[in-house]
């Protein structure tokens, strides 16, 4: 556990906090971490919603040109 907490500019010693101070700032802990953990989730799932989006757009151009541009651009 970190010795002090920065709030709002005032820095507090987390060893002076009641128990209940302390829960609390164990609450804070947990939903920060959650925060960080669901933001990385989040940008995974983007950059998996933008290539799904890249893939289908490849989908209708091919099958609007009739090219196969997998096997254009392979190298034999």
């Amino acid at each position: 556990m970190s010795e002090t907490i920065k709030i709002d500019g005032l820095e507090y010693s987390i060893k002076e906090f009641s128990d209940a101070g302390k829960a609390l700032y164990q609450h804070l802990i947990f939903c920060a971490g959650m925060i960080r953990q669901l933001n990385s989730e989040t940008a995974l799932l983007l950059k998996a919603k933008n290539g799904y989006i890249a893939d289908l757009k490849m989908e209708i151009t091919e099958r609007k040109s009739g090219i196969d541009f997998d096997m254009l651009f392979m190298d034999d």
